[in-house]
């Protein structure tokens, strides 16, 4: 038996083949000796009724604490 799947999925990346890799500056360590020394950030989506909106948050790696949010209607990448 299957579970029934009610909303399609979304795609919310499209990957640019020539843009350079991000560097892993935390070495897969997500660990820290104490708080404000490493953080990390994280997307993800929300379905809010028949639209989608957007959280962005920034985690203290040490307390696991979220230290920053923000929330919009859209994603979007700021390029150099």
């Amino acid at each position: 038996m299957t579970g029934r799947h009610l909303r399609k999925g979304k795609r919310t990346t499209v990957q640019d083949a020539r843009a350079p890799k991000a560097p892993d500056l935390v070495g897969r360590d997500f660990t820290a000796p104490r708080t404000d020394v490493r953080w990390c950030g994280d997307i993800t989506y929300l379905p809010v009724g028949n639209d989608w909106m957007y959280l962005a948050t920034v985690i203290d790696m040490h307390s696991r604490r979220v230290v920053g949010w923000s929330m919009a209607e859209h994603i979007s990448t700021c390029r150099p």
